[in-house]
């Protein structure tokens, strides 16, 4: 655990250099559809249109804009992402209960509904555990996209220097 804590906190140290302010991309490939982007969400659209449906990764570093649809590259990229994309079905399904849960209290509690002696604060107690389980995924999400973000800017960065990514701009 130690081991995986200090790997974290050298990638964190070293994001900040790979990613900088302005940089963006779209990788669109599969079931995979991950962006980040500080493109503007009305331009967003537009150059998802430009791209098209096929398979890409777009980047955009400072100035440049470049285009990588080398199937190699694409599924290099998509296989970083899939231990985060593989967390989406218990993210969901946490999500429904919560909100199963939330309607429930609500109507017991705005006397919509009656409730069993005791019910209501069977109901919060799970309410809090499936809170809680979220907010565990979502920061081992958050740590595992620092380390997938800077493994992807060094798959960039190979790509764009053996002419696998194509310049844009």
């Amino acid at each position: 655990m130690r081991r995986i804590i200090l790997l974290l906190t050298i990638v964190a140290f070293g994001i900040a250099a790979t990613w900088r302010h302005g940089d963006a991309y779209i990788l669109h490939s599969g079931k995979t559809d991950i962006t980040m982007t500080s493109v503007s969400m009305s331009e967003l659209p537009a150059l998802r249109c430009r791209l098209g449906n096929a398979s890409y990764l777009w980047v955009r570093l400072g100035t440049g804009e470049y285009l990588i649809r080398d199937e190699s590259v694409l599924r290099e990229a998509v296989e970083l992402w899939a231990p985060i994309e593989a967390m989406k079905p218990e993210q969901e399904a946490l999500s429904e209960e919560e909100e199963r849960l939330d309607k429930r209290i609500d109507a017991i509690e705005d006397h919509k509904a009656t409730a069993a002696s005791g019910e209501l604060e069977q109901l919060r107690a799970r309410n809090e555990i499936v809170s809680r389980r979220q907010r565990e995924i979502e920061e081992r999400e958050q740590a595992m996209e620092k380390v997938v973000e800077a493994q992807l800017r060094q798959i960039i960065d190979q790509a764009i220097q053996s002419g696998r990514a194509k310049k844009l701009r």
